[in-house]
């Protein structure tokens, strides 16, 4: 049989895979195919797939070579022979070939064979397991295996799993036998390409079913777990949406209480002062003339400050930030005034000591008089840049 090689990848009996072909190799291979069944619709062209664990260099995976030398001494010593079901052409040279795993084997002999053309194609003679052998007379371990097939198919039902593929699943308990349902089923689950490679190359039966049945227990397992955690976080959800509705449905009662609050009552007064507040900081926001962007910054933190109740934090917070808005000066502006002497009059007035800080702030207005346009920068004095640091601007 004609050689395959699959890097970090494992076919099974029963299951099927798309493999990419490339070079001059895999064009002689499909018209090996081709060639096959013109000669019989029924007849099959059958390619020993067998795993490596080490992938070709770049420039040999490019020269059209199905196995390239520096693999070949990589290749593990047990396969799957499998046949061609479909030939797609994706590009020249390049074609997507479906393959259909058929039985194990162990491999006896490599070598090249020169028949096509002047390809010397990379081939082997094997050893087939003789599965359908060890089923006679031996239903020893089915009974169980097939209940916890069950239990997997109703495990994947209850997770809402797309109903195509748990008829297949049923369609196999019915039709297909123990060995190969153990195959397809390790293919499906969550499995390493080592726990694949241990699946094929387990000759007995029995073996491979207790394989199975200890993969599948264990997605079980992550199965039942990952619900648990599922239905904890929607649990989770729900009371956060219930809060948040029943936050909604509290600011509407205080929205529709609202204009009824001019009753001559001491919460009444309080009621109008905190409008009052709200109007002054308002006629402050305005006649501090903000640009476009500030403006609607405010305007949006202002409507949500008539929402929060006065007790809470944010309101506080909500409240500082829109009076220091209103307290910048966005459109007002001074000459520039750079006098040297009357600046280390300022601080040394203001600040005692100091005497490195105040040297670098006239050493700066000094440049900034003599150069005349100048940009403020950031003085950083002491400690780490987030530390302490200054913005200087005449």
């Amino acid at each position: 049989m004609i050689v395959v090689p699959l890097y970090k990848k494992v076919l099974l009996p029963g299951v099927v895979i798309k493999l990419i072909l490339r070079g001059k190799e895999a064009t002689q291979l499909v018209r090996r195919h081709f060639r096959t069944q013109s000669h019989d619709r029924n007849k099959v062209l059958h390619i020993a797939c067998i795993p490596s664990s080490k992938a070709p260099a770049a420039d040999e995976a490019n020269n059209g070579i199905l196995v390239p030398k520096s693999i070949r001494d990589h290749l593990y010593q047990h396969g799957c022979s499998g046949r061609i079901l479909r030939v797609q052409r994706l590009a020249n040279e390049t074609y997507g070939v479906f393959v259909e795993g058929v039985s194990r084997f162990r491999v006896k002999l490599y070598h090249h064979d020169a028949k096509e053309l002047d390809v010397d194609m990379f081939t082997c003679n094997v050893v087939h397991y003789d599965d359908e052998q060890q089923q006679k007379g031996s239903n020893k371990g089915d009974n169980e295996f097939r209940k916890l097939m069950c239990a997997f198919v109703d495990k994947m039902r209850a997770l809402d799993i797309p109903g195509d593929l748990l008829q297949q699943m049923m369609g196999w308990m019915d039709n297909k036998s123990e060995a190969v349902i153990a195959d397809m089923l390790v293919c499906m689950i969550d499995t390493s390409f080592e726990e694949k490679l241990q699946m094929l190359a387990t000759e007995s039966i029995p073996e491979r079913m207790q394989l199975a049945h200890t993969w599948m227990t264990r997605q079980l397992h992550i199965l039942q777990i990952s619900e648990q955690i599922h239905s904890t976080v929607e649990a989770k959800m729900s009371r956060q949406q219930r809060e948040f509705y029943l936050r909604q449905q509290l600011e509407a009662i205080q929205r529709e209480l609202k204009p009824k609050r001019n009753i001559p009552t001491h919460q009444g007064d309080e009621d109008e002062d905190d409008e009052e507040d709200m109007a002054q900081l308002r006629r402050r926001l305005v006649e501090a003339q903000l640009p476009t962007e500030a403006l609607q910054v405010a305007q949006r933190e202002l409507i949500r400050l008539q929402r929060l109740q006065p007790a809470s934090a944010e309101w506080a917070v909500s409240r500082n930030y829109l009076e220091l808005m209103a307290d910048l000066p966005w459109c007002k502006k001074t000459s520039e005034v750079l006098d040297i002497a009357s600046a280390r009059k300022q601080l040394d007035g203001d600040h005692f000591g100091l005497d490195q800080v105040k040297r670098r702030i006239i050493e700066y207005l000094s440049v900034a008089k003599v150069k005349g346009n100048l940009k403020s920068p950031i003085l950083c004095f002491v400690g780490p840049v987030w530390g302490r640091h200054l913005s200087v601007d005449p």
